[in-house]
């Protein structure tokens, strides 16, 4: 019988921080202010729209390039988000200029989700 492999909390929790988070490109103090830009371009761009978290986390995609994935997660019906299937090239769109700003250059990933969604399980 085989073993069954561990589940961390970053595995099923994707707010919690998870060994991505020690990319070395990305120290935690650098974090933290990529962080504060990012939520407050979110939350001034949704005004009427309640989030309860808006995380960021360094990673690397397939190549190995540096990226930011980013989590934004909605209370409510999501009404001023809407069904945009766009709505995630508008926010990187958006997060462009505010981030070149404190010269990060690393590639958004957004990912939008409902705090009644069950956690993200891949």
């Amino acid at each position: 019988m085989e073993k069954a492999l561990p589940v961390e909390p970053w595995m099923t929790e994707p707010w919690v921080m998870g060994p991505w988070d020690r990319a070395p490109w990305m120290r935690r103090k650098r974090l933290r202010r990529v962080q504060e830009v990012v939520e407050r371009t979110v939350r001034s761009r949704y005004p009427g729209t309640d989030f309860p978290a808006v995380t960021v986390h360094a990673d690397y995609d397939f190549e190995g390039d540096p990226i930011l994935r980013v989590q934004i997660v909605y209370r409510g019906d999501g009404e001023e988000i809407g069904d945009d299937l766009g709505l995630g090239v508008k926010l990187v769109g958006a997060l462009i200029e505010p981030l070149a700003a404190i010269e990060e250059t690393a590639f958004i990933i957004p990912r939008f989700r409902s705090a009644e969604d069950p956690p993200f399980r891949s």
